[in-house]
C-alpha cells in the first residue's frame, strides 16, 4: 500500500523520514515527496568493474553544488553521463519501502533519470544517473526537484540494508570487496 500524505508527514516529523526538506516540498502534491538535486558529478577518468568479489567506477569529479540562497545553473551536455545526489537525506525505517518517479519535465527534453529502490534501513542521501540522450544542450539549476519518492509499506519481516551505498555514496573511489548479504 501507498502511504498518503498524511500519513509521510507524520513520519517526516515523527520519525525523521526525510531530512532537509524546504517548506515547499512539505506542502506535498499527490501522493509523494519532491526531492531535489544537491550535488552532480561527472566522470573525470579512469575504468570502472564489477566481478565477484570486488568493484570500482571510474573517477568522478563534483560540477555543481546547491548552497541555499544562491542560483547556480549547469548545463547537462549531449551524451553524457552524470551522477546526482539529492539535498535531502532519506532514514527509511525496517518497514517502509521507497521508489522514485522522474519529473515529466526531464523526459520531455530527453533526459534519462535512473535510481534506485530505496531499501528498508537505507539512510543517506539519494543518488540518481542523468544521461541527456537529446541533441540539445540541458540547463538545470541546483536545487530544482528531480524526482517524487513514494513509499510503500512493507508487510513481513525484511533484512535492513547494510550495503555498501550506505550513506548516500555517490562512487567508489578505490577497489574495494563487495559486502556479503546475511
Amino acid at each position: 500500500m501507498i502511504l498518503g500524505t498524511d500519513k509521510l508527514l507524520e513520519l517526516i516529523k515523527r520519525q525523521n523520514l526525510i531530512e532537509g526538506l524546504d517548506d515547499k516540498e512539505i506542502n506535498i502534491e499527490g501522493c509523494g515527496i519532491d526531492l531535489r538535486i544537491g550535488e552532480i558529478y561527472e566522470i573525470k577518468k579512469g575504468k570502472g568493474f564489477i566481478y565477484k568479489n570486488t568493484r570500482k567506477t571510474p573517477e568522478y569529479k563534483l560540477v555543481a553544488k546547491f548552497r541555499k540562497g544562491k542560483s547556480k545553473k549547469i548545463k547537462l551536455n549531449p551524451g553524457k553521463f552524470y551522477i546526482a545526489k539529492t539535498i535531502e537525506k532519506i532514514n527509511t525505517p525496517k518497514n517502509l519501502f521507497g521508489v522514485f518517479i522522474p519529473r515529466g519535465t526531464f523526459f520531455a527534453n530527453g533526459i534519462l533519470v535512473l535510481g534506485f529502490r530505496v531499501d528498508p534501513g537505507y539512510k543517506g542521501s539519494f543518488r540518481f544517473h542523468l544521461i541527456n540522450l537529446a541533441g540539445n544542450n540541458f540547463e538545470i539549476e541546483m536545487g530544482a526537484r528531480i524526482a517524487n519518492m513514494i513509499f510503500f509499506r512493507v508487510d513481513g519481516k525484511t533484512n535492513l540494508y547494510k550495503g555498501q551505498w550506505q550513506g548516500g555514496r555517490a562512487f567508489i573511489r578505490k577497489e574495494e570487496k563487495q559486502t556479503k548479504q546475511n
